[in-house]
């Protein structure tokens, strides 16, 4: 594993670790949080069986976790532009407000594929890609991505290059 010093985030990240982790996830900190994680998931799967349509109510989650997560590449947009587009019928015009709900969109793909079919694979991983670019490029071969800030223009993370790298890292590999 790289050691945190030597990490340059203008350079690849070629040595990211593969999943899943290889450190030992079964720590009591890691399972004392994971009683606590399930009675609140316990409590809140409870509390939606009682909503009138809680479908509404997870697709709200699921477009924040698509702001917060689109925010990390620069894609901002407001909840407010976010909820008129998930409600009304016509076109919206913001590019970042359209990537968020494709985003949104490829979760839900991604929670109906797993549930279909309880496995994370390359195909799946390009699927939600395809959903969320609506194009029908494959995995990245073409070098030069950046995560930048948008202000300082500072590097903030330079992913894996190379298709064969990124195949390899996107391959769960059994533990």
């Amino acid at each position: 594993m790289e050691n945190k010093t030597s990490y340059n985030p203008s350079i690849p990240y070629n040595s990211l670790p593969l999943l899943p982790p290889q450190k030992d996830i079964e720590s009591i900190t890691i399972l004392k949080k994971t009683i606590t994680a399930s009675r609140a998931l316990s409590e809140l799967k409870g509390a939606i069986t009682n909503l009138p349509n809680p479908i509404l109510f997870i697709d709200t989650i699921n477009l924040q976790e698509a702001r917060a997560s689109s925010a990390i590449e620069n894609i901002i947009t407001t909840q407010d532009e976010l909820f008129k587009a998930s409600i009304a019928e016509k076109k919206n015009d913001n590019p970042a407000t359209k990537e968020v709900m494709h985003y949104k969109d490829a979760l839900w793909y991604g929670m109906e594929e797993i549930r279909r079919r309880p496995m994370l694979t390359t195909n799946l991983f390009i699927a939600i890609m395809r959903i969320i670019k609506k194009n029908n490029s494959g995995i990245r071969n073409a070098p030069g991505t950046q995560l930048k800030n948008p202000v300082t223009n500072k590097v903030i993370y330079t992913p894996p290059e190379g298709e064969n790298i990124i195949r390899e890292k996107v391959k769960i590999t059994p533990s």
